[in-house]
C-alpha cells in the first residue's frame, strides 16, 4: 500500500480471513487459489455467493435508505460495494490493503475508493499483509502476522463526506477507533450502522458504550428477522459457534452449519434523541 496522502479514486479484506479463526486445510487451500487465480476472478465469486454467509446483504432495502451517501469501511472484495452502487447516490469504500484497493477500484468504476486504513487519526500505520494472500489471511493494522506494509491512516470525518446515510465497518478489531474517527459525522447526520462486532476483538463494551451515547440502538438479524440485541445474548452465541470459523469460507459454503452472527445493525433511537436535543 503506498504511504502518500489519501487519495478519493473512482473505481475493500477477505472470504476465509476476514473471520478466520484456525483452519490448516482452508489455509492451504486459499493460498492455492490465491496463487493461481487472478484476483478479479477471486472478487467475482466473492461477491456472488457471499450473501449465503451474510444475509444482510439480501436484506439491504431494510437498512440502507436510497439516496445519499453509503460508507463501506473495510471494502475487502467488494460484496457490499456491489449493492450500494444501486442503492446510493454515492459509495465511498475505504480499503486499506494495496491489492484489494486496486480490484475494487477495477470493479466499481462509479465507487470512489480511499486507499487507507480507517481510524481515529491522520497519518500512517503498518498494515500486516499475510503472506497467503487475502483469500487465506487476516490484514492487520497495529500489528499480526505476514510482511508490513506502512499506508496512509485517515479519519471519516477527514473526508469530509456530506449526506451521510450509511456506514458499514468490518475492519478487524479496529472498528472502536475507526467509529471516534467519524464521530462528527455520525453525530451530524445520523445514519444507519451496520458494524461487525465480535467478543474475541475484546472492544465490544467499548462499542456498545460508545454508540449508546450518541442514541444508538442495536438489532441482529435471525433466521425470524430483526429482533433487538438487547433480547439477544450475543457473547454467548459468539462463543458457542466460533468453530463455524474453523471451517473456512469456502467450507462453510460447501456444508453450512450453524450460522455465527457478528453483524449488529444500529440505528438512532428517536427516544434518546429528542431527549439529547432538549437537554
Amino acid at each position: 500500500m503506498s504511504d502518500d496522502t489519501p487519495t478519493m479514486e473512482s473505481g475493500s479484506e477477505d472470504p476465509d480471513g476476514e473471520r478466520d479463526a484456525g483452519g490448516a486445510g482452508r489455509r492451504r487451500l486459499g493460498r492455492g487459489l490465491s496463487a493461481v487465480v487472478p484476483a478479479r476472478l477471486i472478487g467475482s465469486f466473492v461477491r456472488a455467493v457471499y450473501p449465503r454467509l451474510e444475509p444482510e446483504l439480501a436484506r439491504l432495502e431494510d437498512f440502507v435508505p436510497a439516496g445519499g451517501t453509503a460508507v463501506d469501511v473495510g471494502g475487502w472484495f467488494g460484496p457490499w460495494a456491489r449493492r450500494l452502487v444501486g442503492r446510493a447516490d454515492r459509495v465511498v469504500t475505504v480499503e486499506a490493503d494495496p491489492k484489494l484497493a486496486g480490484v475494487l477500484r477495477r470493479a466499481f468504476p462509479q465507487a470512489e475508493v480511499v486507499h487507507a486504513a480507517a481510524s481515529d487519526e491522520c497519518g500512517q500505520i503498518d498494515l500486516w499483509i499475510p503472506e497467503s494472500g487475502a483469500l487465506a489471511g487476516i490484514s492487520s493494522v497495529g500489528g499480526g502476522v505476514g510482511r508490513p506494509v506502512t499506508v496512509a491512516q485517515v479519519t471519516l470525518d477527514s473526508l469530509q463526506l456530506k449526506d451521510v446515510r450509511f456506514i458499514k465497518l468490518d475492519i478487524e478489531g479496529h472498528e472502536l477507533n475507526a467509529l471516534r474517527g467519524a464521530q462528527e459525522t455520525i453525530r451530524r447526520d445520523l445514519p444507519n450502522l451496520l458494524i461487525e462486532l465480535e467478543e474475541r476483538h475484546r472492544q465490544m463494551p467499548e462499542v456498545l458504550g460508545l454508540l449508546r451515547g450518541w442514541g444508538y440502538t442495536g438489532h441482529v438479524l435471525l433466521e425470524s428477522g430483526w429482533i433487538p440485541l438487547a433480547e439477544f445474548d450475543l457473547v454467548a452465541h459468539q462463543r458457542q459457534t466460533l468453530h463455524e470459523l474453523d471451517r473456512g469460507f469456502v467450507g462453510r459454503l460447501l456444508r453450512p452449519g450453524r450460522r455465527y452472527v457478528n453483524s449488529v445493525l444500529f440505528t438512532i433511537d428517536p427516544q434518546v434523541t429528542e431527549s439529547t436535543a432538549h437537554n
